[in-house]
């Protein structure tokens, strides 16, 4: 694999890029983000079928039942979650190294995570925490926090930064740009309300002409189509961020000429991790 070039990119641009990458590894996109998306298929639709077989509950098992389910899907969202945020952080990885032209596959994407693992997920947690505290603020302020700190993965998984210091670093990094990375964010939205549209459409449709009750097969279906779409989309926005957090690393810290400078030193060498001891800073 050769080096992709790097320099500042307009928004037109980062699109172009992120779609052609998409396609370009499809497979190893997809197969990134089959693991997190099957584990929801494999325990949502027995789930499903189990709830319309099951007898009736009587009245004095209903706290009992209540309990015991709110308790299984604490713990399936946990899962789900922790495995959702590995598979972006593992498709940050494969891009970085497509970026600097190292080959990469699923396997070694995830390989790339396994000592920062827990690393990774605190910071996620915490974004996520941050981001959501804004939401409940009127909106406004998750939008804000959102955008300040997007590349706060980026940050964690190719520079190992830990906890609040990667929500710092991202906050420096998306300064005087985020004008530019919230269009990133109504775009991809966009895309992704679309596909939910046109994924769902077909079983609403159905599901109206049939009259009563949603058949199971009707439901199993949806979800299977739902798994469908997360597959499909689940990678672009990570990849669109994190070709801006390179993008943002040569305007702001000249990372395009560390490649360069490394690449004439030792023209036989891999070009450099975007570690934070490499960083040029300001």
């Amino acid at each position: 694999m050769t080096v992709t070039e790097l320099r500042p990119l307009s928004l037109g641009e980062l699109l172009d890029r992120t779609f052609s990458l998409y396609r370009e590894h499809f497979w190893l996109f997809a197969g990134i983000m089959v693991l997190p998306q099957l584990v929801v298929l494999v325990v949502a639709v027995p789930l499903r079928v189990a709830s319309r077989t099951q007898p009736n509950i009587s009245t004095t098992t209903i706290p009992t039942h209540a309990a015991s389910v709110i308790f299984l899907l604490f713990l399936f969202v946990t899962a789900f979650l922790a495995m959702h945020m590995t598979a972006l952080a593992a498709t940050v990885s494969a891009v970085s190294e497509m970026q600097l032209g190292r080959p990469t596959g699923v396997r070694l994407a995830y390989c790339f995570l396994r000592d920062k693992w827990w690393r990774v997920l605190w910071v996620a947690i915490l974004n996520g925490l941050i981001v959501r505290l804004g939401f409940l603020l009127f909106v406004i302020p998750g939008l804000i926090i959102l955008v300040r700190t997007a590349v706060a993965i980026p940050a964690a998984v190719l520079e190992n930064q830990r906890g609040w210091a990667a929500i710092k670093r991202a906050d420096l990094l998306t300064e005087r740009h985020r004008g530019h990375i919230f269009l990133v964010f109504v775009l991809f939205a966009i895309l992704d309300w679309a596909a939910t549209f046109i994924f769902a459409l077909p079983f609403g449709m159905a599901g109206h002409l049939l009259h009563g009750p949603t058949p199971g097969w009707l439901s199993e279906l949806g979800d299977l189509a739902g798994f469908l779409r997360n597959v499909l989309l689940g990678p672009l926005l990570t990849i669109a961020l994190t070709l801006v957090y390179y993008d943002l690393r040569v305007r702001k810290e000249g990372f395009d000429l560390q490649l360069m400078v490394a690449a004439l030193g030792d023209p036989g060498s891999a070009p450099p991790s975007p570690t934070a001891g490499s960083a040029v800073r300001p």
